[in-house]
């Protein structure tokens, strides 16, 4: 496994996952704002603010496994370009490299969301939740973000290493066929 591929394939996909996270986190975030002033009438339920928010998900659920696939295929692209490669070293760097970037994106998500849940709710929920529940709710929401964070950023890696695996194991059957030609 050679070094510079490994570096440049996991910070080019953390920055592309990164960039994933802050934009459906902050469509998200307004989304959200604006859909909870909407909740205390039922007719407005169907709005499609409302339906943004689970469009954010999905993004999210489409772009990822693609950026993790990519990353191995990336990582076997930069490597063959300074030698041969075979299935083996294709598929361990590029399991490693997005496996590094599923982590590092995961903590920095799980960053965001701590910094951010807090403000959703002061900006949203407080004056919908009775003042005497106010606290506890903030603070046991701000714990199990935490927490779900961490198992996040844990699964992240798990699953972008899979993936990532398969994508090198994808760029290394293209090119060491092309290297034996």
């Amino acid at each position: 496994m050679k070094s510079t591929p490994f570096f440049i394939a996991t910070a080019v996909s953390t920055v592309l996952q990164g960039l994933v996270v802050l934009v459906t986190t902050v469509i998200g975030y307004f989304a959200a704002s604006s859909a909870f002033d909407q909740l205390s009438d039922p007719q407005t339920w169907s709005s499609p603010l409302i339906y943004g928010l689970g469009g954010m998900s999905c993004i999210g659920c489409l772009a990822f496994p693609i950026i993790y696939m990519v990353t191995g295929w990336l990582y076997t692209y930069l490597h063959q370009r300074e030698g041969t490669i075979s299935l083996e070293n294709g598929a361990l760097g590029g399991g490693l490299s997005s496996g590094l970037a599923g982590l590092i994106t995961g903590i920095f998500s799980g960053l965001v969301s701590i910094v951010l849940t807090p403000l959703i709710y002061q900006n949203t929920l407080s004056n919908q939740i009775p003042p005497d529940l106010n606290f506890p709710f903030q603070t046991i929401n701000t714990i199990t973000t935490s927490f779900g964070s961490i198992f996040s950023a844990c699964w992240s890696a798990v699953l972008a290493g899979g993936l990532g695996a398969i994508g090198g194991l994808i760029g290394g059957a293209i090119y060491s066929k092309q290297s034996r030609l």
